[in-house]
């Protein structure tokens, strides 16, 4: 059956360029061809593309383009006026002398001004009363009872109180504004301390000690 198959494709006719194709084929499937990569073609693609660029460069430019490398002459230097040149000694001592600069010393010196310190401004017409002043007329610590405190504040209702406040600062102030230390209104200060909240003096003193 395959021998009557081969005789009918030997007798029909060859198509246009099917010699080519089988060519083609037999060269692909021959054991002889290298895969590997022209080193000549591609030397020359490499050339051709210099060529282009360093014609383009040329007609842009009208320069020889300049490849990098250590044997290149180094750059020449333009002046940019915009750029000091205070730490260039010999271009100082060319335009400076030890008269010039003594001269604009004395100008820098005429020109120099010190702040002279002045008194804090004072606050005692200021209606809120300063915690800070307060802390540093204090000496007793955090805790230890100073005052008298009619009844007992049980500590949930204490910490229901003080969580009114954004910071114990705001209620130590609050305490203040309302009769503290000798009075607790509002029951910030259940110890009698003098510190409502918690509020702590401590830091305000140490700062001032430093």
């Amino acid at each position: 059956m395959l021998g009557i198959i081969y005789v009918v494709n030997a007798c029909e006719p060859v198509p246009e360029n099917e010699g080519a194709i089988a060519d083609n084929t037999s060269s692909i499937l021959s054991p002889n061809l290298s895969v590997e990569p022209s080193i000549d073609n591609d030397r020359e693609s490499d050339q051709a593309v210099n060529a282009i660029t360093t014609e383009e460069v040329q007609r842009n430019s009208g320069e020889q383009p300049l490849h990098a490398s250590p044997d290149n002459p180094p750059p020449e230097m333009v002046g940019n006026p915009q750029i000091s040149d205070e730490n260039d000694f010999a271009a100082v001592a060319q335009r400076e002398t030890i008269t010039s600069d003594a001269e604009r010393i004395a100008e820098f010196s005429s020109n120099y001004m010190v702040a002279q310190p002045v008194d804090l401004p004072d606050r005692s017409s200021s209606e809120s009363p300063n915690i800070v002043k307060y802390a540093l007329e204090t000496n007793n610590l955090p805790g230890t009872r100073i005052y008298t405190r009619i009844g007992s504040i049980l500590i949930d209702r204490f910490q229901r109180r003080c969580s009114r406040y954004l910071s114990s600062h705001q209620a130590q102030l609050v305490f203040l504004s309302n009769g503290g230390p000798t009075r607790d209104r509002f029951g910030l200060d259940p110890d009698g301390d003098g510190f409502a909240c918690d509020w702590d003096p401590i830091p305000f003193r140490t700062a001032v000690r430093n």
